[in-house]
């Protein structure tokens, strides 16, 4: 781990840049690589997702982006499990039958199985810019279905 590498303390530039903002509005196509319960750095209950782009013409492509679903209120856990019944998982199983109510416990048990269900799924997903409370851009992406987009395989890459 011992590589060299130039010194470059310039201000001008940002030091990242978050790869949501290269995307132009619009459906893209990811592959899951993972997908897991999380918890942000202020104890903010979420469902993480890490997305490989698999569009050529993408200025992302091949790079991973990660995408959070809050779960503190009742919307954001709709939310996610709209998009987890999008993929094929049968979220309507974790409610109860008669009130439709998805308890707490259930739902954490749930998600913390439910990610090695859905890794290796290739998902369109839309990217949508909106203004947030503070009027800056707030850039997220929404999986909307299963994608028919095929995934090369590493027998297809391979040169010979």
């Amino acid at each position: 781990m011992d590589e060299s590498f130039t010194l470059d303390l310039s201000t001008d530039r940002p030091a990242f840049k978050p790869m949501l903002e290269q995307l132009e509005n619009g459906t893209y196509n990811f592959k899951i690589v993972a997908a897991y319960p999380h918890e942000t750095k202020t104890g903010k209950k979420t469902f993480k997702f890490e997305l490989l782009a698999l569009d050529a013409n993408s200025p992302i492509f091949n790079k991973t982006v990660h995408k959070l679903n809050f779960l503190s209120n009742a919307v954001g856990k709709n939310i996610l499990c709209r998009e987890l019944k999008a993929v094929g998982v049968d979220v309507n199983s974790w409610a109860d039958q008669t009130s439709g109510v998805i308890e707490g416990a259930e739902l954490d048990a749930q998600l913390a199985k439910v990610g090695s269900a859905i890794i290796g799924k290739v998902v369109a997903a839309l990217k949508t810019k909106r203004p947030n409370a503070n009027g800056q851009d707030w850039h997220e992406i929404t999986i909307t279905s299963l994608s028919s987009v095929a995934v090369p395989s590493v027998e297809d890459e391979l040169p010979f």
